[in-house]
């Protein structure tokens, strides 16, 4: 594993194991980098389970892990000559690609759920940029999205690829705390929306166990999988008892964790995880997510967690809930004997620190889209800007 000293975690995990990463030259990555730090901290023990955060929010410049994403696309957007791009988000992707592309001068037509609105940052406005809130389900966004692409002429991003390798710094990462440390951990925690995050992490491993020697290491944790109780695809898939009776009517807790339909490959890969390293996935339903809420944000502000707020329609919440999610779903699983008094878990805390500044501006998207007739005023906006489109209708998307 190669490891650029002069980096420290905390700038930058990018460019402290970017070496690692063979598609795309270094120097575009320290050129696109800006801030991706990454930390552990200490978090209180549970009935004799003893927590740790990995925390990586804080540090990174938009507050969320997606940063790290945002490196590796835009970087091999530099490499390769890219100079438009189209991506859709419910938040955290698009804030961060946003920032790193316009600091590049690439153009950006970001697509978002308008209940999606108040998650978006309003310091992405930006000559460069296009946001266009649709009124539509999280498949009809991808399929947008798609069809955005041809529109506008842009490279559709970021690739499946550009996942695995973001998220696989974080094996990197937190391979060399255990050699520093020697704590290793039992569980790594993480709430689910698409699963990139774990994905890329567990890839990470093996890529190392490979270049080492055969065989899972002594350090490699179950995956404890946390999702919401109104978007829960993978618990559903793998699951043959649900321990919970969940509501059909549930409300969306976290927009984030809003992947409703993982494709087969990705059913794949999570059953692959499972099945290596074990652990499962686990629902949190919204009245034991109530339950546990000020617990685990007092848990996680006394671990040195400091949340970014914000207002929907005057009622004062968290920008992101992600992080508090994954640490209820843990503090369930401890106390359902899932995770036994004496093991040791990992909860990643994926967004929603605090800005350093904190600006009083309201985000106002570009465009809002209605679900009837969302494409031809996709259509109706690159001729707007001046764009050739062709004239049919994209159906459907390979997704990944």
């Amino acid at each position: 594993m190669f490891i650029e000293r002069n980096v420290s975690p905390e700038k930058s995990i990018v460019l402290r194991y970017g070496k690692n990463i063979q598609t795309i030259p270094y120097r575009y990555l320290a050129e696109a980098s800006i801030s991706e730090g990454a930390r552990v901290v200490a978090c209180e023990a549970y009935k004799g389970v003893a927590i740790s955060i990995l925390d990586l929010s804080s540090l990174s410049i938009t507050k969320t892990f997606k940063d790290n994403l945002a490196v590796i696309t835009i970087a091999d957007c530099l490499h390769r000559g890219i100079t438009r791009i189209v991506f859709q988000s419910s938040g955290n992707t698009g804030n961060a690609l946003s920032v790193y592309a316009h600091k590049h001068g690439i153009e950006t037509i970001f697509l978002h759920q308008k209940s999606s609105n108040y998650k978006i940052n309003p310091e992405i406005q930006h000559p460069l940029g296009i946001s266009i809130a649709c009124d539509v389900s999280e498949p009809e966004l991808k399929t947008l999205a798609t069809a955005a692409a041809e529109y506008f002429d842009a490279e559709l991003l970021p690739t499946f690829q550009h996942q695995i390798e973001a998220n696989k710094l974080r094996a990197y990462f937190l391979s060399e705390y255990f050699v520093q440390t020697r704590e290793h951990f039992d569980w790594h925690v993480q709430a689910l929306s698409s699963a990139y995050g774990v994905f890329g992490y567990y890839q990470g491993l093996e890529d190392l166990a490979a270049s080492a020697h055969p065989g899972i290491q002594p350090h490699s944790p179950k995956l404890l999988g946390v999702q919401q109780e109104a978007v829960s695809p993978y618990a559903d898939h793998f699951s043959n008892s649900p321990t919970k009776k969940k509501s059909d009517a549930a409300s969306i807790i976290e927009p984030t964790l809003f992947r409703t339909e993982p494709t087969e490959k990705l059913y794949q890969r999570m059953a692959h995880i499972l099945d290596t390293y074990g652990g499962h996935i686990t629902v949190v339903t919204n009245d034991e997510y109530v339950q546990r809420f000020a617990t685990a944000r007092a848990m996680l502000e006394k671990a040195g967690i400091e949340f970014g707020l914000t207002s929907v329609e005057g009622k004062e919440i968290l920008v992101e809930q992600a992080g508090v999610m994954a640490l209820v779903g843990c503090l369930q699983a401890i106390d359902r004997g899932q995770i036994r008094e004496g093991n040791s878990a990992l909860v990643v805390f994926t967004g929603g620190a605090k800005r350093s500044v904190q600006k009083k501006i309201n985000y106002t998207p570009s465009y809002t889209l209605s679900s009837n007739d969302a494409d031809a005023a996709l259509r109706a906006i690159a001729r707007e800007k001046g764009l050739s489109v062709h004239t049919h209708t994209v159906q459907s998307t390979s997704r990944v």
